[in-house]
């Protein structure tokens, strides 16, 4: 899915961000979500990794063309910043089956506060990536204050389930975060 060299890449943005911005970003490669709603995919992962109100979970289900974005409600961007990095870096590179320009797109939007093009030759320093068809999250250990994020997270990725709607297969939906 993804070459050394395009890890190498991803790893560099996330690593830029974290000494930048203090922001975690991860990024899961999954072949599907299996039949779950990418939204809830994504915030039951954060949730089970226990990522906090500064972490980032992008999860992209490459054979299903279905991805989600899932950071805290008290995360540092506004949800309009987010869904423009979505939108505009995001999606673009997905719909192009450019797996690592997503993920540096989004961590380079996180980075900048979403201020428009990625000069992803740019991009140099280190960080975690996490790739496998079958990977189910990434996990780590988190202080006891990330469980009022938990919660918070759970409850808004609920109440957004109720409320999506589905794109066909050709199209990238605008996934919206549980935040």
């Amino acid at each position: 899915m993804l070459s050394a060299a395009q890890t190498a890449q991803i790893t560099d943005a996330v690593t830029q961000l974290r000494n930048e911005r203090r922001i975690d970003l991860f990024v899961v490669y999954v072949d599907s979500f299996d039949g779950a709603d990418p939204t809830e995919w994504a915030a039951q992962s954060a949730e089970l990794s226990q990522l906090g109100t500064e972490d980032v979970l992008m999860a992209v289900a490459v054979q299903e063309r279905a991805y989600a974005v899932s950071a805290d409600d008290a995360f540092p961007l506004p949800e309009s910043t987010l869904d423009a990095i979505r939108t505009d870096d995001v999606e673009p590179r997905l719909a192009q089956d450019d797996w690592a320009g997503a993920a540096i797109a989004l961590a380079a939007g996180l980075r900048t506060g979403g201020s428009g093009d990625v000069p992803v030759g740019l991009l140099v320093v280190g960080g975690a990536v996490v790739v496998g068809g079958g990977a189910y999250a990434v996990s780590r250990w988190r202080r006891s204050r990330r469980a009022g994020a938990r919660r918070r997270r759970r409850a808004r990725a609920t109440a957004r389930a109720r409320s999506s709607a589905t794109c066909p297969p050709t199209t990238w939906p605008t996934a919206r975060a549980a935040r």
